[in-house]
């Protein structure tokens, strides 16, 4: 008999989380699962990349409308009318399981219809002592409380385990649940073809939204390091955020903004990660960033800062780790830049460094941890 389940999210907007949460959803078994996808904003670039067979239930359409954002704004209001209106658009009904996938808003829109749910699950995909995004959703002491209340607990990385544990005591069983990487749909896009630099230029590419964390002011400067040195680079940031105006801002201060281009949202970021020489994430914190594991499975080498979730994919090969100061960013490309024999070696291990994390068997380990 299948189960109903219930996978409650923010909103498919752009970004690591949602595309892994396609992936889930577009590879989890249909003779075991009935699925109902419930967004608290139904709008994002990736709505169109839900399976068909796929209820989408959302509370509001979009976050930007006036009405929303005055009811956002005040918490009560706010959560009761969150609470009447999934109620209400799920028609009463009640799953075998909830599942929210992720931390913050969409933890506390679960604990709202919590009683739904015969099994209640939650995902982790940030480590919650260096990233609490989600201040102004839920206070730290409303979190423990909801915690408390969850039945499983799934973590991308062991870093992001670490950190949940030393914040909460919980006696919801506790499972890493790497993200799954659709490695065969990322090789098909990434030969589609694009313009790139001519000629012979070191090839950088970033994928990432443009917030603070991200650290995207260190790569200008690390690149603006290597530009006084001489070198031929061409740098690709792909992705949109609040802070894109201050960055195009400092690249023409750092005098870089003729080897920087700044992208906006790319669909499909694949082909650009394909020819890139490396690809660089220079972030503060990270659960486990996806564009890492994508550049890996098409054979682009990595340089990183050492956040959550870098560690276990670079065990194998693929990259290096650096420190996540603009010297230390620039240092690692440099001697990538002069070694091309060692750029050569990462990219041949990219690939099979990513085999311990094959889609097939990450399935597996999601339905056992959503079943009853």
């Amino acid at each position: 008999m299948k189960q109903n389940v219930l996978i409650i999210h923010d909103s498919l907007k752009g970004g690591g989380a949602e595309r892994v949460l396609c992936t889930i959803l577009k590879y989890l078994n249909r003779d075991r699962f009935n699925i109902t996808l419930l967004l608290i904003y139904g709008e994002g670039n990736f709505i169109k990349e839900i399976p068909g067979d796929i209820e989408i239930v959302s509370l509001f359409p979009s976050y930007s409308d006036l009405y929303t954002r005055v009811i956002t704004h005040f918490k009560g209001i706010r959560n009761i009318v969150r609470r009447n209106r999934a109620v209400k658009k799920l028609r009463g009904r009640s799953f075998d399981t909830i599942v929210s996938f992720m931390e913050g808003p969409t933890l506390k829109l679960h604990s709202q219809i919590r009683e739904l749910g015969d099994l209640n699950c939650t995902w982790v995909h940030c480590n919650q002592i260096l990233h609490r995004w989600y201040n102004f959703w839920i206070s730290p002491e409303e979190e423990r409380a909801i915690y408390k209340t969850m039945d499983r607990v799934a973590m991308v990385s062991e870093g992001s385990k670490e950190a949940f544990e030393s914040l909460f005591e919980t006696s919801a069983y506790k499972q890493v649940i790497a993200n799954p990487v659709d490695s065969v749909t990322v090789k098909t896009k990434a030969g589609e073809r694009i313009k790139m630099a001519d000629g012979d230029v070191f090839k950088i590419v970033s994928v990432g939204r443009l917030i603070p964390a991200k650290r995207h002011d260190i790569l200008l400067e690390a690149v603006s390091i290597l530009k006084s040195k001489g070198y031929k680079i061409s740098v690709d940031i792909l992705g949109i955020g609040p802070l894109e105006e201050t960055l195009k801002t400092m690249a023409a201060e750092l005098n870089v903004n003729d080897v920087v281009n700044f992208a906006g949202f790319v669909e499909n970021p694949y082909p650009s990660m394909k020819n890139a020489d490396v690809l660089c994430l220079t972030s503060d914190t990270e659960g486990f960033p996806m564009v890492v594991a994508e550049s890996l499975s098409i054979g682009t080498p990595v340089v990183s800062t050492k956040v959550n979730g870098v560690t276990e994919m670079l065990e194998s090969g693929g990259g290096v780790i650096t420190g996540n100061a603009p010297e230390n960013i620039a240092c690692a490309i440099e001697r990538l830049i002069n070694n091309r024999e060692t750029l050569e070696e990462l990219r041949k291990t990219a690939e099979g460094a990513m085999s311990r994390f094959d889609i097939s068997t990450i399935i597996k380990e999601i339905e056992s941890f959503i079943s009853k």
